[in-house]
């Protein structure tokens, strides 16, 4: 399941109903580039995962490199970003 865009946010995995009572993770990235393609790629294995979301530039691109947003690890790939916020849910 690729991650959609909704409401300016990019959302991965069984979404619906999330709260920040169910945060399991946070973190911001900066990327300092004059590459306008530049591409982040983040991993992440957790147990309980069920939801990612991620906030970013209105231009940037986000897709699913491999694994799953509900399993226990996955890879995100962010293209054409400078800053991201990212937030997982149990």
């Amino acid at each position: 399941q690729q991650p959609i865009f909704l409401n300016g946010v990019w959302l991965c995995g069984n979404c619906s109903d999330i709260n920040e009572a169910n945060i399991i993770y946070n973190e911001s990235y900066d990327v300092e580039t004059s590459n306008d393609e530049m591409e982040l790629q983040i991993g992440f294995a957790m147990d309980r995962m069920r939801c990612i979301k991620i906030k970013t530039d209105e231009d940037s691109k986000v897709a699913r490199a491999s694994g799953a947003c509900t399993s226990e690890t996955v890879s995100i790939k962010v293209v054409n970003v400078s800053h991201c916020d990212v937030w997982i849910y149990s």
